[in-house]
């Protein structure tokens, strides 16, 4: 079970802000269950396996058996993005070119997980405000705050997103996509070469876009109902803990060779231009 405590002290100072008074409780409570003597230590009066043992153990379990579930959500994800970018093509009136969408998207979806495997492992700095304001985490944890929900009302949700990304957020509009690309800039080129950021990252330097995938990905943008839609469906599944529908998954305990895995479900995948609108089942 992914969560965060690294940020306790920043939502200790800022409990006026909107919901850190709500996160803080959360994650206190989580470092209580997590940290406290009786939870790390069996007592010689209980033959009961102590609780961070144990969920350890679990975690291990639940990340193997999720790797195919995973698998078949980027499947969804990746029919997800290709037609949120033909419909900005045609939008756009560009030239159609399937194989260049397929190519964005699946290049669009690896970079969310190599964003995210970084972030739970800390290889990016998410204990700096300064990133958080960027992160593909922080868009995460807000869902996961709101107990944001795909089947109910998503209007009802609205309030909540405009708080974090802005007043003018709306599902037609492109701030979390926007927000994306300037990360993965960021991640790229690195912040050595200047001290605006207030973090630093050395940058990766090597891009999985060829050229013309990346004019074309920074051209033709997906609304942030459809990037909501997509990290919905790569970050959570149905919760087994009582009292929550969702839970996060736990990324941190995906090995390389899983996610390796992962990534080739989608590198077979092709893209055809249906005659009329289809649903498959």
């Amino acid at each position: 079970y992914d969560f965060d405590l690294g940020n306790l002290r920043e939502l200790a100072l800022e409990l006026d802000q909107y919901q850190n008074e709500e996160k803080f409780k959360l994650y206190a409570k989580y470092f209580y269950y997590f940290f406290s003597k009786d939870s790390l230590i069996q007592s010689e009066e209980s033959n009961t396996v102590p609780f961070v043992p144990e969920i350890f153990e679990y975690s291990k379990k639940y990340a193997h058996s999720i790797e195919n579930d995973l698998k078949k959500r980027f499947i969804v994800t990746m029919g997800i993005t290709c037609n949120s970018l033909k419909l900005s093509t045609e939008e756009q009136g560009s030239k159609l070119d399937l194989e260049l969408i397929r190519n964005v998207a699946e290049s669009h979806l690896f970079n969310i997980l190599f964003v995210k495997s970084c972030e739970v492992r800390r290889i990016l700095p998410i204990s700096s405000t300064q990133y958080l304001r960027l992160s593909l985490h922080e868009v995460i944890e807000t869902m996961d705050a709101i107990s944001f929900d795909p089947n109910k009302d998503w209007d009802d949700y609205l309030r909540d997103f405009k708080i974090s990304f802005g007043k003018k957020f709306t599902w037609d509009g492109y701030e979390i996509f926007d927000r994306f690309i300037n990360l993965y800039e960021i991640i790229h080129d690195g912040t050595s070469d200047t001290k605006k950021f207030g973090f630093e990252i050395e940058g990766f330097k090597e891009s999985i876009f060829s050229s013309k995938e990346w004019s074309f990905a920074k051209k033709h943008k997906v609304k942030n109902k459809e990037m909501v839609e997509i990290l919905f469906n790569l970050s959570f599944i149905e919760s087994s803990f009582r009292g929550r529908r969702y839970q996060q998954i736990p990324y941190s305990y995906f090995t390389p060779r899983q996610l390796g895995s992962i990534y080739e479900s989608f590198l077979e995948y092709r893209l055809e231009e249906a005659d009329s609108d289809m649903i498959f089942h």
